[in-house]
């Protein structure tokens, strides 16, 4: 009974696959001998997109999807050059005026790092042999090591791509072509001048300057960095104050068309049933899920059950200030429901050893 309740599940799903790997070097996993100063192949995502095209969700170990360098805007690139290492094309990995420049800082008390994006990205992409946490003089002098050697084999346009690619920016999102859609509902090679400052704000402290929960942070950041791209030449004054002034609007719904993440659940667990390795990413699936007709069935579902919640003989448990939340957006409510959803998965998969009847009773609560 259960094998066929999957089955037209399962056809529709592998039916409307168009599944091809990115890359083949994106499924390559980095071997037990790879030198600290090699670029290698990073994780991709796999996309699940609706029957428009638009993006409903990703599977993967880290939420990316890798683009050349060529493809970017130029004040992409140096947006970051410009706050992380405006000396990046002229030292040879290393920056000893800026290592100087920072011991001296640190003797007057302003801790700072002189880090290049050299090392960044050696550090970033081997994590297992060179543990950027770890403090000690050993470390640093190894990860320089390394920073030279990658310059000898790699040109700084490699280099620069590799770690626009690598770089975390938060909520398992890594590189600036996830960061864009995430944050600004486009591409990376669409984003305007004050949007590409803002993303090369975060390297510091994706944390502390992510554009959903701190935009007023963000935005003096991000005005920060426009004012040394203008300092370092690569953009006009003018340009800066256009940029400075403008607002910092960020997409509201993270860049998913609809947000259905129970639903890009069942399709990870039938690509994966199919045999398909979604989960190693590169792929792009195409599902049949209608983003408006998801929208409307959500926003209907969650004003009634706050139309039912709101009644005077109302007994059972209800979720407080629920008509404050449908003011503020669906999408966090339909984040707290499924947050709540998952919740209730686990515990009932605790508790049964039918994994497909879990997934299958927590879907349809």
């Amino acid at each position: 009974m259960t094998q066929r309740y999957n089955q037209p599940l399962r056809a529709l799903v592998v039916a409307m696959l168009l599944l091809a790997p990115a890359s083949a070097s994106a499924q390559q996993p980095k071997t037990s001998d790879t030198e600290p100063w090699t670029i290698v192949p990073v994780p991709q995502a796999s996309l699940v997109l609706a029957r428009d095209g638009s993006l409903i969700g990703e599977i993967g170990k880290e939420i990316r999807t890798s683009v050349s360098i060529k493809t970017l805007p130029r004040y992409l690139p140096q947006a970051f050059v410009a706050v992380e290492d405006h000396r990046f094309y002229q030292h040879d990995g290393v920056d000893v005026v800026g290592i100087a420049g920072a011991l001296r800082d640190n003797i007057f008390g302003e801790r700072r790092g002189a880090s290049t994006i050299t090392q960044q990205l050696v550090g970033n992409m081997h994590p297992d042999i060179i543990d950027r946490t770890d403090m000690s003089l050993g470390r640093k002098l190894k990860e320089q090591s390394a920073a030279r050697e990658m310059e000898k084999h790699y040109t700084k346009e490699q280099i620069l791509e590799g770690y626009l690619n690598q770089i975390p920016f938060g909520h398992g999102w890594y590189g600036v072509e996830s960061a864009a859609k995430h944050y600004f509902g486009k591409s990376a090679s669409k984003l305007s001048l004050t949007e590409a400052a803002a993303l090369a704000a975060m390297p510091k402290g994706p944390a502390l300057y992510d554009p959903l929960n701190y935009p007023d942070r963000v935005r003096q950041r991000r005005n920060v960095v426009i004012s040394l791209m203008a300092d370092q030449g690569f953009i006009t004054q003018a340009q800066a104050a256009s940029a400075q002034a403008a607002r910092l609007v960020t997409s509201p719904n993270s860049g998913y068309s609809a947000y259905s993440p129970w639903f890009v659940d069942v399709v990870r667990i039938q690509a994966l049933r199919a045999g398909i390795p979604v989960n190693q990413g590169g792929y792009r699936i195409y599902t049949s899920l209608d983003p408006v007709l998801q929208n409307a069935a959500i926003g209907a579902l969650l004003e009634e059950t706050a139309a039912v919640e709101s009644q005077p003989d109302y007994a059972h448990p209800k979720y407080p200030g629920n008509r404050a939340r449908l003011r503020r957006g669906r999408l966090t409510i339909c984040r707290e429901w499924w947050s709540r959803l998952t919740r209730r998965r686990e515990m009932f998969a605790r508790s049964s050893a039918d994994v497909t009847t879990a997934t299958r009773s927590s879907t349809a609560l």
